[in-house]
């Protein structure tokens, strides 16, 4: 949740949501198969991080699959990270300029 309580996002399975203050849903992404497993808001709300584990389906393991995302508040892609391991957990700085 963002410091002012003006956004706060959470994963189920693998969809994102990014709620207001009122509880309504401002965007949501689908990220595909595999399980979100970790979500971060930068303190002024302007970042949003998350992590998933990889895609099961992909029976490869030197293939790559997206597993770790920032949005903008608005629930526009800023980058995504492709491995061939899941992110289990992702951190964000107050500012959203850093990601752990």
């Amino acid at each position: 949740m963002s410091g002012d309580g003006s956004l706060a996002v959470a994963g189920a399975n693998s969809i994102v949501y990014a709620f207001d203050a009122s509880g309504n849903v401002l965007w949501q992404k689908d990220l595909g198969n595999g399980t979100i497993t970790s979500v971060a808001v930068a303190r002024d709300g302007n970042r949003v991080a998350v992590a998933k584990n990889r895609n099961p389906l992909i029976t490869n393991a030197s293939l790559l699959d997206k597993v770790l995302f920032l949005y903008d508040r608005n629930g526009n892609v800023i980058w995504e990270f492709s491995d061939t391991f899941g992110v289990k957990k992702v951190d964000i700085s107050d500012d959203g300029s850093k990601i752990a």
